[in-house]
């Protein structure tokens, strides 16, 4: 499991700060990851 995994799991009980905080990573490159999540989702036509 990565990281981003890990904060994704876990945010429904604590706040995204909080775990980028302590996993020493940026909020904005989980959330990067978070997107591009989501767009892998997508079909390509």
């Amino acid at each position: 499991m990565s990281t981003y995994q890990y904060i994704a799991q876990r945010q429904a009980y604590v706040p995204v700060r909080q775990l980028c905080e302590v996993l020493r990573v940026a909020r904005s490159a989980y959330y990067a990851w978070q997107r591009r999540q989501v767009s892998s989702l997508e079909p390509t036509w």
